[in-house]
């Protein structure tokens, strides 16, 4: 009743008011009108009745008008042919006229929320497109599926940093002699070890190497204050932490420690891999934390069988294949990391990892996403904004997947998406 307070100001006049704010004249806004001229009068009719009418009204896709047939009231339902099939246009109209017969009959009608019952094979379409439910049987740990990778993928490209790429089978070495430094530090699976580097391949190598041999990683983001790396290595109990050589002074005292630049300079000459670590699937695999905002950060235990879950899940849901390659932009220390280093593992894919000064510049990304040719964006809002501020009107084809997560993405965000990679799937988690 407060809208027909206002029926001087009529629906065409507010679809115009619309089109002047969103500049949009001659673009239909509403193509379901509902129209009424119960408050006329009937037309007394001696000789005539009615049988039938039609309107025609461009750019609508439904027309329905109510109006007094003598002592009925009538529901016209006008719509377009070959647009709609007549059964949905008469399971719709069957729904309005068991909503108002519900209302007319039922006296608790008014007081309760309403809720329309769709027909049985509409609703189980809906539910389909909707259910993200699947059986999944997780029989593995995750560094068992790194095992296969490794084996599958050997001679294919893993990472790409600077100038160099790494194949599958350098990881597979390189993952070895962290095996080696592990067991000569006296770490063990199950025992927790902090990676507090720069964002580097040698930082990616030393996370797959600890989850490959059981050892419960504690990414910290490199940019935290030295007493608030302390505390969370000592509430999470970490006997070794993975360090950039430019830190390891200020955490020798406290910690055994190892750089990420002595990865790599000491690979064995053995190229057969150590066997992975057999963890139960409720085992934990990191430990991450919150940012901190409101005190000292919250650590978080992270289990085998979620990641793998979710893992499984979006290789099958987003078709991730070998010849994928993702940028990889998200701290090691956010969840979000975890799908750019794990998930492209399981399928083969390359990871594409700017350097760590380079983590922010939306120009080196563009560099990155045109040499390598990257088919995965996997990133908060924030980032991407930043990359569509910088990019202009330029386009990237090869960019077919965008995962946008971790904060709200508005709506004028994701049209420039869809303009920005003309070949993408926006997943907004």
């Amino acid at each position: 009743w407060e809208l027909y307070e206002h029926k001087l100001f009529t629906g065409v006049e507010v679809l115009r008011e619309i089109y002047k704010y969103n500049e949009s004249y001659g673009q239909a806004l509403i193509p379901i009108v509902f129209s009424t001229i119960l408050n006329y009068p009937p037309a007394q009719k001696k000789h005539f009745s009615m049988v039938y009418d039609h309107t025609f009204t461009s750019q609508i896709m439904v027309d329905i008008d109510v109006q007094r047939i003598g002592d009925r009231v009538k529901f016209n339902w006008n719509y377009v042919d070959g647009l709609l099939s007549e059964q949905m246009v008469h399971e719709m109209a069957a729904i309005q006229m068991d909503t108002l017969h519900s209302a007319l009959e039922s006296d608790t009608f008014w007081q309760k929320p309403l809720a329309l019952p769709l027909p049985a094979q509409s609703q189980k379409l809906i539910d389909a497109a909707n259910s993200s439910c699947k059986a999944l049987e997780i029989t593995r740990p995750l560094c068992a599926y790194f095992a296969e990778s490794f084996t599958k993928y050997s001679d294919k490209p893993c990472i790409c940093c600077g100038d160099i790429t790494y194949s599958y089978q350098d990881i597979f070495e390189t993952i070895a002699a962290i095996g080696v430094k592990f067991r000569d530090m006296g770490l063990k699976a199950g025992d927790r070890v902090a990676v507090h580097c720069r964002k580097s391949a040698e930082q990616a190598a030393a996370i797959l190497a600890a989850v490959y041999f059981g050892i419960v990683y504690v990414p910290l983001e490199y940019e935290l204050p030295e007493q608030t790396v302390i505390h969370c290595m000592q509430r999470c109990e970490c006997k070794a932490m993975i360090v950039s050589d430019e830190k390891k002074e200020l955490y020798s005292g406290t910690v055994q420690t190892i750089t990420a630049e002595e990865i790599m300079t000491s690979i064995p000459e053995t190229k057969e891999l150590p066997q992975p670590a057999e963890p139960e699937l409720n085992s934990p695999f990191a430990v991450i934390h919150t940012s901190g905002s409101t005190g000292i950060p919250k650590a978080v235990l992270l289990r085998q069988q979620g990641i793998i879950n979710a893992l499984l899940f979006s290789q099958e849901n987003f078709e991730l294949r070998d010849t994928d390659k993702a940028i990889c932009l998200t701290n090691i220390a956010h969840d979000m990391s975890m799908f750019d280093l794990f998930g492209m593992i399981l399928c083969g894919g390359c990871m594409v990892i700017p350097k760590h000064e380079h983590t922010k510049d939306p120009l080196v990304w563009i560099e990155l996403i045109k040499k390598h040719e990257v088919t995965v964006w996997n990133s908060v809002p924030a980032m991407m904004e930043m990359l569509l501020a910088t990019c202009k009107n330029e386009q990237f084809p090869s960019i077919r997947l965008v995962i946008s997560g971790g904060d709200y993405l508005i709506p004028d965000s994701a049209k420039k998406i869809f303009s920005v990679f003309p070949a993408v799937r926006l997943v907004n988690v």
